[in-house]
This record gives C-alpha cells, structure tokens and sequence, in this order.
C-alpha cells in the first residue's frame, strides 16, 4: 500500500501533517493520513472536511467508549523484571509507552471522524441523530519522540512473522497485507513483539468480539456526527480514496488496534517498578 512517509513528504503534506499531529495532540501521523496522501489533493479535502470533529467534545466522549469497549477482563501485567531479562531499558520501556499512547490516543478519534465522512459520501447519516456522551478535559499532549517505522522488507523473516501474527490475532482468516504501524514500531524490540502475541493470542475470541463493538459503536457515532462534517470535495469523494476509507475503517485496521493497544498499555509496566 502505497504512503507518503512524514520524513520525505513535500512540504504541503507536511504542512498538513503537522497540523493532524497539533490537532490530535501526537507525535506521529497514523498510516491512514500517509496513505490518503498519495492521492493527489485528497489529503487536503479529507483534513479540511473532517477536522472541525476533533474539537467536538461529543467526538472525544465517543473515543473514551470505544476505549472501554476495547477493556478485556483483568489480565496479568508484565513485570518489569520479565522485560529487563529481554535486554529492555526504563528508556525502551518509556518509548514503548509513548508508541503505544500515540495510537490510543489518536486512533479512536480517527475511526470516528473516517466513520462520518462514510457516512457523509454514502447518505447513511442518522435521522435524526443519535443522543451522545459528552467528554471532559482534552487529552493531554504526547510529547515524545518515536522511533522510524520499519518497513516490512527490513524485518526478519521471523518478526515479519510475529508482526503479521499480532495482526491476525481475533480476526478471521485470510491474506492481509501487513501495513499497520503498531507492529512495524515494535519490531524494534522482536523480543518484546514476541511476547505481545503470546500475551494476547489466548484471548483471540474476546478480542474478536470487541473488534466488532468499537466497529458498531464507531458506525453509530460516525453516522450522527455526519452533518457536523466541513465540505467535502470531489478529491474526498474519489474512488481511490473511497476504497482507502472502506479499508481504514475496516475492522482490520484502526478498529484492530484499538482493541490491542489498550490491552498492551495495560500490560505493560511502568519503567521505574522494580517491587516485587
């Protein structure tokens, strides 16, 4: 799948780049904005019809469900010691937190304003909408600085393999291809990415079934934010990036990570606790 990485973007898409991470408050710009990048002027049209969302409080209220969906039953946090035999810093640990909370925290508002232009594009806005949550203080801003995504070519025949494996865990089965930036950032740690998925892979079927919550909840939302949308463009309507936004909003990709990220911030240890 073809992007525009941030580090060789030409400066309009940088510009627009660093606009959605000042918007979202993140240090990173998630795949699907790199991928609608590569289509000429589409960028430009979907940011412009879709950033009035991120400053409604209905939107974040939204986000923070799609969060509580994405809670599986208690499970056993890591400890520090187990990463520690793994060759892991309080460093690594800290950028792994801070990868991490870039995607929890951009990811659900990203699926529910990606869910209203659908919605918008294919008339399947709500009428009249739907009531919904409200939320309180803004998320704090990520200050961070994350590590490259490695692109797939560059990994190990093996943590291609692990990296594929975390995606495909609680999904159905079949060919995917392997773009998402989860597991290309924690392929700097194979170990860590290792445990990830022996961490996650017993719990496929819950997973699966808070997949498809966040999917329902994100459709419902998306649906009755469709009118608060800014204009959208003929480039936001093309067929190119309407197959972008089926893809995106699929429950393979933003939805997935929703679900797997949060379970791994909760797993993981905060770098400075040695008790125990």
């Amino acid at each position: 799948m073809e992007s525009i990485p941030e580090n060789t973007a030409p400066p309009a898409i940088a510009t627009i780049y660093a606009d959605i991470r000042t918007t979202l408050r993140v240090p990173a710009t998630n795949l699907v904005w790199r991928h609608i990048a590569s289509f000429d002027g589409a960028l430009a049209e979907v940011w412009r019809s879709v950033k009035p969302l991120y400053g409604d409080e209905r939107v974040a209220g939204e986000a923070a469900r799609l969060r509580e969906l994405a809670e599986a039953h208690p499970l056993i946090p890591w400890h520090v010691r187990e990463l520690d035999a793994m060759g892991m810093k309080a460093g690594d640990i800290q950028t792994v937190r801070a990868v991490l909370q870039n995607y929890d925290q951009s990811n659900p508002v990203n699926l529910i304003a990606l869910m209203a232009l659908v919605a918008s594009v294919t008339g399947s806005a709500d009428t009249p909408p739907v009531p919904l949550r409200k939320s309180g203080p803004q998320d704090a801003a990520i200050v961070a600085t994350l590590p490259p995504l490695i692109e797939v070519a560059e990994m190990s025949p093996e943590t291609r393999r692990l990296a594929q494996r975390l995606n495909d865990i609680g999904l159905p089965l079949g060919d995917r291809e392997l773009i998402a930036g989860v597991p290309r950032h924690l392929a700097h740690w194979p170990l860590l990415l290792e445990k990830a998925v022996d961490f996650l892979a017993p719990h496929a079927t819950e997973i699966s079934g808070r997949i498809d919550a966040i999917q329902a909840s994100a459709w419902t939302a998306g649906c009755a934010l469709a009118r608060e949308l800014g204009p959208v463009g003929p480039g936001a309507r093309s067929a190119a990036v309407a197959t972008a936004l089926r893809q995106f909003t699929s429950d393979q990709f933003i939805a997935n990570y929703i679900v797997k990220v949060r379970l791994l911030l909760k797993a993981l240890p905060d770098s400075n606790d040695s008790s125990g």
